[in-house]
């Protein structure tokens, strides 16, 4: 508990109270200052003395009228050993020496990171600013010297340029200046924060400098860091000139900007520049390009079937189709599926230097399915990174594209050959059969896992409506069977049939089934009298596919009551077959 300035001491209470003992917060007199001394726990306490020591107030816990010795680190308070029990409890608390020093520790860390980097962007400023005025220099320079070479008939030309320049450079040197001053000026508050830092050693009261260490942080945390602006930049492209070619032979003056690598700000000498001249080449060298290419006959791929293999994946193989004679233009061939957004992103920077990219530069172009990837090279010329920009999403290696389409041709019952016929009619690059099989296989399965849980949630709902409308637990369902190919009445040859049970309270399938009696790759190895490769046969039925349909609907009444539901009806068409075999195999 807090304790005043005193005569008297606390120990003996009859000798003078000249000496405060800073651990216990209590007046002694000079030999129970001794004999406390003496003592092994107290051997280390400090005191002040003298007639006229006004000891430091220190905090308390008013409700409990205990010193606070703990700092409960959920609640972020100081809390005596009586808060420990009654509202802490369940609380990590650590003592309140070790807390303030965590904190003492972590403030002082705050305002050295944040001074370093006020610094060292208060470094970069000047130094780009030093670099932008050599850059300045060396522009007027280079614009004397074309001057000087076409004397008096460009000495208004020049001048213009080079007042232009200082303009410009005033304008860019004042709002450094002003970014430089703010920063400064933000480096001076922290220095401010520092210097209150300092002054918080003398404090002995551990609460008292917990709470002043509180306040500094949080004034460090007001401190704005000052964004640093684009640096700008200057360059200048000499051309040569003649008298009659004077207007058109000058070099264009640009004023540019150059970025800022956010991920790594120590590569800045690395970043390199465009020039307008360098620009203008290779929009002259696409002009230049011959565009007989461009008038080719609409569809000229659509039966190019020729394509190489790179497989990129272990459990998947995504076509890349290399079509014959590509060169610099036959890109812009015919028509592509291509995701506005994912297109945008990816000419937003080049991957090396951070420059846009722009799509006429593209050089050649990776067919992958209904998808592509372009090879743009950076329009910057000390760069010339080869960018390879996707036209659509990908997941890990398979294309979203390609995906939906396999999903779709599954949906509309086409094959790949029916899908190629309507990309070739749409001059949209075929896909090849490899990729399109692949697709439909994982399609397929993913397909088949909801179906199952579609069938079960139909299956309750069918009770719930029954129980619901005929007080009774047994469902009434409807069965119906197709094949590929229609029965003549005298022959039944189809190679492939499929059922189904519908309940008649909810007219959903709550249950289906399908019988296959051939697969291609076993009768290729039958018919080769050689083993079948390791493949995913589906063929499950070798009886007459008139006889199908009994063994389907047996199988799926049977699958139902399995699920605990039983089945009083059926409607049919009154197969003969059909009913027999029910009464036969189904209780």
């Amino acid at each position: 508990m807090a304790q005043a300035a005193s005569k008297t001491c606390d120990i003996c209470v009859s000798g003078p109270g000249y000496n405060y003992c800073e651990q216990c917060d209590q007046l002694f007199c000079d030999g129970c200052k001794i004999s406390h001394l003496r003592t092994k726990m107290s051997k280390e306490h400090t005191f002040q003395s003298g007639p006229n020591i006004n000891p430091e107030v220190k905090q308390y816990c008013k409700e409990h009228d205990e010193n606070f010795i703990y700092y409960c680190l959920e609640c972020h308070t100081p809390i005596c050993k009586i808060c420990v029990i009654k509202k802490h409890k369940s609380h990590d608390f650590a003592e309140i020496k070790e807390s303030t020093e965590g904190i003492k520790a972590e403030v002082k860390k705050d305002i050295e990171t944040k001074i370093r980097n006020i610094q060292s962007n208060i470094a970069e400023v000047d130094q780009g600013s030093h670099t932008y005025q050599a850059d300045v220099k060396e522009v007027i320079q280079a614009i004397k010297e074309e001057g000087r070479k076409l004397k008096e008939m460009i000495d208004k030309k020049i001048e213009a340029l080079i007042n232009t320049v200082r303009r410009k450079d005033a304008k860019n040197v004042q709002n450094l200046q002003s970014v430089g001053n703010e920063l400064k000026t933000a480096l001076d508050k922290a220095k401010e924060q520092q210097k209150f830092y300092q002054d918080t050693q003398r404090i002995k009261d551990t609460t008292k400098l917990l709470q002043k260490l509180k306040q500094i942080k949080s004034q460090i945390e007001q401190i704005e860091e000052i964004q640093i602006p684009v640096m700008p930049s200057v360059k200048y492209a000499q051309q040569e000139a003649t008298e009659s070619e004077i207007e058109k032979l000058f070099g264009e003056l640009t004023f540019g900007e150059r970025f800022r690598r956010k991920e790594n700000p120590k590569s800045q000498k690395d970043v390199r520049f465009v020039f307008m001249k360098d620009i203008k080449q290779l929009q002259q060298h696409v002009n230049n390009t011959d565009t007989d290419a461009w008038d080719a006959e609409d569809h000229s791929y659509s039966r190019q079937q020729n394509t190489t293999m790179f497989p990129i994946g272990v459990d998947h193989e995504e076509e890349v189709q290399v079509l014959n004679s590509r060169n610099f233009t036959q890109w812009r061939e015919g028509r592509r599926v291509v995701e506005l957004g994912i297109l945008a992103d990816g000419l937003r920077a080049c991957a090396k230097c951070g420059l846009p990219l722009q799509l006429g530069h593209t050089t050649s172009i990776l067919t992958c399915g209904l998808s592509a990837i372009l090879k743009i090279p950076c329009s910057n010329t000390v760069c010339s990174h080869v960018n390879n920009i996707p036209t659509g999403k990908r997941q890990e290696r398979i294309w979203d594209a390609n995906v939906k389409l396999a999903t779709a041709s599954i949906n509309a019952g086409l094959g790949e050959r029916q899908v190629n016929t309507l990309l070739s009619g749409l001059n949209i690059p075929p896909v090849s059969h490899c990729m399109m099989s692949a697709r439909q296989k994982d399609v397929g399965v993913a397909l088949q896992e909801v179906a199952k849980e579609t069938v079960d949630q139909v299956l309750c709902e069918e009770i719930e409506l029954t129980k619901k409308n005929k007080d009774q637990d047994s469902i009434t369902a409807a069965v119906d069977a197709g094949w590929q190919m229609r029965g003549s009445g005298r022959s039944y040859n189809s190679l492939s049939g499929h059922c189904s049970v519908i309940g008649t309270e909810t007219g959903k399938i709550l249950n289906y089934a399908v019988r296959i009696k051939s697969c291609r790759v076993c009768s290729l190895a039958e018919k080769s009298k050689s083993s079948p490769p390791a493949h995913e046969c589906h063929m499950n039925w070798s009886g007459s596919a008139k006889s199908m349909e009994a063994d389907m609907v047996t199988e799926m009444v049977k699958d139902v009551g399995k699920k605990g539901v039983s089945v009083s009806s059926i409607v049919g068409d009154e197969d003969s077959t059909t009913i027999a075999r029910l009464r036969a195999n189904v209780d």
